[in-house]
């Protein structure tokens, strides 16, 4: 199983590796705040990375399944962004 994102990714508090993730806006991506999926940008720039990686990897049988994001649940106010996540993933059409 390949594992695309990480809570750490965009989180604060928990494994916090916000501070070095190149969407946040103070290293000069699009996100002002963790939690890049309500940024219209940087989920444009995500599914893009998505759709290489996915192309460039797609052929390998050894590739069991792909998982977007691992413990999204520990994201910083995931509860309060619940059904946003949510409603998210299934709109991203990778082909």
């Amino acid at each position: 199983m390949l594992s695309l994102d990480h809570h750490g990714q965009v989180s604060s508090t928990t494994d916090a590796n916000w501070s070095d993730n190149p969407y946040n806006a103070t290293n000069g991506g699009p996100a002002p705040i963790p939690g890049f999926l309500s940024n219209a940008r940087a989920r444009s720039f995500i599914k893009n990375r998505f759709r290489y990686i996915m192309a460039r990897y797609g052929y390998s049988a050894n590739i069991m399944c792909w998982e977007l994001f691992n413990e999204v649940e520990w994201t910083d106010n995931f509860a309060a962004h619940r059904q946003d996540v949510s409603a998210c993933i299934p709109k991203w059409r990778l082909t």
